[in-house]
């Protein structure tokens, strides 16, 4: 029982630790965001990331919670691995699915979303719709694995590919 004690604090410590360290992160790079951007890309920015953690959610189609829960009722390796092969699968194939039909409708989409025709800066939404909810499946996969190390660069990661494809957007000119 102490064993699994120590395990569950281990492992909790450095989930939260990953979370503080991207929050961290994400706060030390604030005037990166306030120099490079301007307020109204930075209001694109934001039109465009909170629908995409939105749609995320029905995208992944509650396996995520799912696949956690399914994990534990086994106890089976190779059970336990066509479990993780096939949420993983399915998640990126509907995931890319609804990027592939959705991408020719960019252009209305953003005119919809931002008011104005900018087919590139919802097709970057798109891809990070479909990086998000693969990238939440995924986070679910090292967790239940207890892979914490590699769950605090992927988070971090996140954060820092966030930054600079934020900064980098508010760069690029409305395309007509």
């Amino acid at each position: 029982m102490l064993g699994y004690l120590k395990r569950l604090a281990t492992t909790g410590a450095a989930y939260q630790a990953a979370d503080v360290v991207s929050r961290v992160f994400a706060l030390v790079t604030l005037p990166l965001y306030l120099h490079h951007v301007s307020d109204a890309d930075y209001g694109v920015a934001d039109l465009v990331v909170t629908p995409v953690v939105l749609a995320s959610i029905p995208l992944r189609l509650g396996l995520g919670a799912c696949f956690v829960r399914c994990w534990y009722l086994d106890e089976d390796p190779a059970r336990r691995r066509r479990l993780a092969r096939t949420t993983t699968a399915a998640v990126f194939w509907v995931t890319t699915l609804a990027g592939v039909v959705a991408l020719p409708f960019a252009g209305p989409l953003s005119e919809a979303l931002l008011g104005r025709h900018d087919a590139v800066v919802l097709g970057f939404g798109l891809l990070g719709l479909w990086a998000f909810a693969n990238l939440e499946v995924g986070k679910a996969l090292l967790r239940v694995e207890e892979r914490w190390r590699a769950f605090l660069v992927a988070t971090v990661g996140n954060v820092t590919l966030t930054v600079a494809l934020t900064v980098a957007l508010g760069w690029v000119p409305p395309s007509t």
